[in-house]
């Protein structure tokens, strides 16, 4: 992508224009535009070399870029300016630009849709935390892929990427409107909507999850939408004991995804 060719092999201003579109993917609409997301740390950015999606490395002028990259077009960044391209407080002094993966329909039944396939639902999951440690989760448990619901945190802001450990880079994500389309989809698939409640289902224990399965995983504070509740061909219960009502939208998450396995 030309857009992230490096004209100058350090970057001393902020009016550098390749500096100012890095700076932008930090937004949501900008990583949309752009089909870009950026990473950083030195295992992510591994990840994404051997990925085969790093667009371009940028790193503080005072850290000495590893021979490994040096196949991956690169640019040094004054330390200042650096600064405001990362994400934490402790940077490690290394970002790369990432190849988004594909947002098409097409794309995501082409490599998530194979019969006998598990997928993961996130409806309307917000905290960043929950949201990577469920893609990381996911792939570690053998999901094909992850579809999220309109007003889903964006799995590929720095702190959902952080959290996902390296896992977004390789796990097919869709991004759906409303239920209506993840009922469209689902069935397309030939999957099962399968959701957790607190009563009134199966219990874990008695369902089999191991294929076909397309898992939703509710809002922290509100659980799953009405219309996917509705539209569940299966809704399990996890049993608990003592006086515990629910447990955290990752755990649970976790706990039935890996009766697949």
């Amino acid at each position: 992508m030309k857009q992230f060719e490096p004209r100058v092999s350090k970057i001393i201003s902020r009016d550098n224009k390749l500096y100012r579109d890095c700076l932008k993917l930090s937004q949501k609409k900008y990583r949309d535009e752009f089909g870009a997301m950026l990473v950083e740390g030195e295992n992510l950015v591994s990840e994404a070399a051997a990925s085969g999606k790093a667009m371009l490395i940028l790193y503080d002028e005072k850290v000495k870029l590893p021979e490994e990259y040096r196949n991956i077009p690169s640019v040094a960044v004054k330390t200042s300016l650096f600064t405001k391209l990362t994400d934490t407080k402790n940077d490690q002094g290394i970002v790369c630009v990432v190849e988004r993966p594909k947002k098409e329909k097409k794309h995501f039944f082409g490599v998530a849709g194979s019969a006998g396939a598990n997928i993961l639902i996130l409806d309307r999951l917000q905290d960043p935390g929950n949201a990577g440690t469920l893609v990381r989760t996911a792939e570690a448990a053998g999901y094909a892929g992850i579809i999220t619901v309109k007003g889903t945190v964006d799995l590929f802001s720095p702190k959902v990427v952080r959290a996902a450990a390296g896992s977004i880079l390789r796990v097919p994500v869709y991004e759906a409107e409303d239920a209506d389309e993840v009922r469209e989809i689902t069935t397309m698939m030939r999957k099962r909507l399968v959701a957790t409640v607190p009563q009134g289902g199966i219990m874990l224990n008695e369902a089999d999850l191991s294929e076909d399965v397309c898992l939703i995983v509710g809002n922290e504070g509100n659980g799953i939408s009405q219309q996917l509740l509705a539209a569940a061909d299966l809704k399990v219960m996890i049993p608990m004991k003592g006086e515990v009502e629910s447990l955290n939208a990752a755990v649970a998450a976790a706990v039935i995804m890996y009766r697949s396995i």
